[in-house]
This record gives structure tokens, sequence and C-alpha cells, in this order.
């Protein structure tokens, strides 16, 4: 009604309404209300001009009014205005509480009053003054592309200015990011971390679980078990220290065991080559929260020196060469979770087993009525976890130490909720097999039954009638153990090791470990293989055995 169009100018698609005027300009598919003045080679694709606005060849809108998908270019104005996925370029002024979404404000613009971007930038030499709020990334609808001069601006800025250009309208690419749904992917260790951390600060775990039906059952599935360690290693914060500080793998773990809040950490290493290595790995480690110890400068390596020399005193231990093995992060280590200043540690992935755990044993020494130190595997099958030992240290266990490896292992499954049903694994089953390796074996499982009276063991018993409940049955019928062990204990090391890692790799089981067992404090040897997840989960273990340690 009493619209104009005056002068070359194209509308195609829109509406021209109440006395509203288009002279000298081009107009797609836009809607021009209410005495609204398009005056002078300007381009406003799939937008709307409302009341009274005014477009002129220096691009200024004033008052009130809505721009979708536009651009305003070189010298522009926006007063008292909103722009919604639209371009503000260089030298342009957005003035007093406006919203601009999916856009861009170049160099030299100003944002005062409140001014809110979200999903744009603010580029060089900009100000958001009085609450502004800048976030997000640009998204250039309609295929839109920025002039050169702000390209030219943009590559030569400090920060990444993360913008996409897309061929669809503004009002389809707005309604399809707003039907974008979130997803975690697996590997995504960072996301999942911090989804757990703000999950577990906001939401009142406890409350929700009063209102809603639970059981419990004695199976545990491997995500059960990972669960309820970490919950468990968080209700009673323990101090882990990780000697290895120049593994990128050690960094990564210690990133994500502080934004769960699992464990307060130590790394042992040079400061600055640790934030180096953590800036490169592109970790954001609060290094409030973690604490770092050269060995070399630390105001304890003397009183640590010292420590060690008195307790090596019957080896005549000399001073020199107390401060030559404190340099050394194991031994340094190992004397923190000693002198209590550390309550487990972790160690391994750069280091042999033995380098991992000779202090521990020099000095930290086995529990009361402990002879041997030996270690368990967490096998996390499809749809339940075993605890296989001794497949990390022990080459060829006598029949006494095969029975204290049982009897460690049975503890330690008690210890994580896991009840224990020990297999004693041989070649043959009950009674019918004969010779040296059996009755080893079978010798085991008596010294078990007459120490232990309380412990359901069985042995010798081969592996699928340990595990299978039909073959159990049939084997050995009247058992409680055969078909369902849950502790499984190997002859010898060789045994051991070759089948957790044929278990692991044939059927994809997690397999947590190695965990020493018998030492008076907790240290734990990790393979030089290792992953991310295994640091992470032997920290959690070690964090648990801290708290049961007396």
């Amino acid at each position: 009604t009493t619209g104009n169009i005056t002068g070359g100018n194209i509308l195609t698609g829109g509406l021209v309404s109440a006395t509203g005027t288009i002279t000298g300009s081009s107009v797609l598919g836009s809607v021009v209300s209410a005495s609204a003045n398009v005056t002078g080679g300007n381009v406003l694709t799939g937008g709307l001009i409302s009341a009274t606005s005014t477009i002129t060849s220096a691009a200024n809108i004033i008052g009130g009014n809505i721009l979708t998908g536009g651009l305003v270019s070189s010298t522009g104005t926006v007063t008292g205005s909103s722009l919604l996925g639209s371009v503000v370029s260089a030298s342009a002024n957005v003035t007093g509480g406006n919203i601009l979404t999916g856009g861009l404000i170049s160099a030299t613009s100003t944002i005062t009053s409140s001014a809110t971007i979200t999903g744009g930038n603010l580029a060089t030499g900009g100000t958001a003054s009085a609450g502004g709020n800048i976030t997000g990334a640009n998204i250039l609808t309609g295929g839109l592309v920025p002039e050169p001069s702000i390209i030219q601006l943009i590559e030569g800025l400090d920060t990444i200015v993360p913008i996409i250009q897309v061929e669809t309208g503004t009002f389809e690419t707005v309604n399809k990011i707003a039907n974008t749904q979130s997803r975690i992917a697996f590997y995504n260790k960072e996301k999942i971390a911090l989804a757990i951390s703000t999950f577990d600060k906001y939401i009142d775990i406890k409350a929700i679980g009063e209102k809603i039906n639970t059981f419990q059952t004695r199976n545990i599935t491997p995500r059960m078990f990972q669960y309820q360690i970490v919950k468990r290693a968080k209700e009673q914060k323990k101090h882990i220290v990780l000697p290895e500080g120049n593994d990128d793998r050690i960094l990564i773990a210690a990133d994500l065991l502080i934004k769960q809040q699992v464990v307060d950490i130590t790394i042992l290493g040079i400061k600055e080559n640790i934030v180096a290595a953590a800036k490169r790995l592109n970790l954001t480690l609060d290094f409030d929260q973690i604490q770092i110890i050269d060995p070399a400068t630390s105001n304890k390596y003397e009183a640590y020196v010292a420590a060690l020399v008195a307790l090596r005193k019957s080896k005549n231990l000399q001073v020199e060469m107390a401060k030559d093995l404190m340099l050394d992060v194991a031994y340094f280590g190992t004397m923190m979770v000693y002198q209590g200043d550390a309550d487990g540690m972790v160690s391994g992935a750069l280091h042999t087993t033995q380098h991992t755990i000779r202090p521990a044993l020099q000095f930290v020494k086995t529990k009361k009525d402990v002879h041997l130190v030996s270690s368990v595997f967490f096998m996390c099958l499809p749809n339940r976890v075993a605890i296989f030992g001794d497949c990390a240290v022990n080459p060829n266990p006598s029949s006494e130490e095969l029975a204290e490896i049982a009897i460690s292992s049975a503890e330690t499954s008690l210890m994580f909720g896991i009840e224990p049903k020990i297999a004693m694994l041989s070649y043959s089953s009950g009674t019918s097999g004969e010779g040296e390796d059996v009755e080893k074996v079978r010798k085991a499982t008596a010294i078990i039954r007459q120490k232990r009276p309380d412990l359901k063991v069985e042995g010798p018993i081969q592996y699928d009638a340990a595990v299978d409940p039909s073959i159990g049955k049939q084997k050995m019928p009247n058992s409680e153990v055969a078909g369902q062990a849950s502790v499984l204990i190997f002859p010898d090391l060789n045994t051991g090791n070759n089948t957790y890692k044929a278990v692991q790799r044939e059927t994809g089981a997690l397999a947590i470990g190695p965990m020493l067992q018998g030492l008076n404090k907790p240290v734990n040897d990790l393979s030089r293989g290792c992953t991310v997840d295994d640091i992470f989960n032997t920290v959690v273990i070690t964090a648990i055995q801290a708290q049961d340690s007396k």
C-alpha cells in the first residue's frame, strides 16, 4: 500500500508495505514495512526493515530495527537496534543495548551500553562496554563473503576467529543450529571429564537416588566397577605422586584426574618443561591444583637423603650414593610415600617394573604377616570383572608363595567389592591329573584352606571349568567355585602374563593394573605401553589402596 519502488530496483519475493520507499537499491526476498526507506546502493537479503527505518548509502540503521542476514558496510552506524546473523564491518558503531547473533564486528568498532554478541567476534580495536558479552563463532549466511579488508584484518589477529560460511539463508540456518544436538564422542576425554565434573558439582546425587527405585546385585559389570572405583576414590581424596612428568600420557591423565577431582597430584619434573609440554598438548592443566617438584631443587631433598641413609644403614649405604639415588624420580617419589608426603605412587610409563618397585621393596616393605609382594590385574570382561594374579612379579612361586598370592588377591577382591571365589589354575581339574606342577597347585590349595577356611577356593582346576558354568558343573559338580570363579590364580608368571594379554587382545577386555599387593603403602607399576586410560585407572585403584592402608 502506497509503497514506492523508484530507479532500477529489484524486489524478488518481497513486500513493500504502507508508504515504504526503495530508491536506487536492490532488495531481495525481503519485507520493507511501515514508512521504511532504503536509499542508495544497499542490498538486504532475506531480512526485515521495520517502522521508520532508514538504510542510506553509508548504511545507517537507526531506531529499533531488525536486520536479518544483511550487511552493514564501511562506516555504517547501528543505533538502538538488534542485528541477527549480520556483519558490521570496518569503523561501524553499534550503540545502546544491542544484540548481534552470528555476526562479526571488526576493526575500531564500538559496542556500548550492555550490548550482547552471541556467536560473534569483536575484532582488533573494538570496545565492548557496560556488561557486554562476546561468545562463540561467526556464521555467514546466504553465501556472504567478507570484504577483502575484513579478511586481511582477521588474518592479522593474534587469536583465531572461527568463521563458517553457508549458502542457506539466516532463518533456515538458525533453525538448523537450534536443532543441532550436542553429543560427546567416546574419544573426547576432556569433554567427558568436564561433563562428569559439572554433573558432580551441580547435581545432588543422593537426593536423586532417594527418588529412584534401586536394587542391589551381586554381579558387577565393567562399567559399574569403573564408576564405583572413581566414586569411592572421590569420597576420601588421596594424594598420589606421578614421578614421570616428562611423559605426555602422564600429563594428559593428570589433567583428567584433576578435572574430575578424583585425587590430589604431585608431578615430579622441571616445572618449565611440564608447563611447556602442557601447552604443546593443548591441556588446560590447573597448576594451582597440581604440585610440581624437581627432586634436585626440592627443599626436602637433603632430609630424604638422610632418611635413605638411615633406612639402608645395614647395607652400608654412603651419603654420596644416597644423594645420587634420591635424584632418581622413583626413589624420590617412593620416599614421599614413605614419609607421608604422598599417599601412593604410580610409575612405570618410562621405567621397568624392577626400577619402579625396587625402592618400595627396600624401605616401604611388606605388611605384617605378608612375606611376598605380588600383583593382580582387574580384567573388565564384557559382563563381569575378574581378578588375575600373579601376572607381573613372581616368575615361579612355590606352593607356599602361591597360597600367599591367592590370599592377598582375595583380600584385594574384597577391598574392591568383588566376592572372592578363588580358582587355583592348572592343566588338570580335581584329582584327574598328576605331575609336579599339578601337585604344587594342589598343595597351595590345601594351605589356603588351612590358613583361611573362610575363603571359597578350588584347585587344581582348569580355566574353562573355573569360568564356564556348564563345564564347571560337568567336571566338578560339588564345587562352590567351578563355573563362577572371580579370582583366578595362575601357577607361574609365564602362564599368567600371557593369559591376561591373550584375553585382553582377543576379547577387547579392559585390563586395569598391575596393582601391587602386600606393601605397607601403595606403589603401583605401569606398563611402558600403557594408555592414558591405564594411567587414570591405576591412579584410582592406588587411591583406594591408600584409603585402606593402615
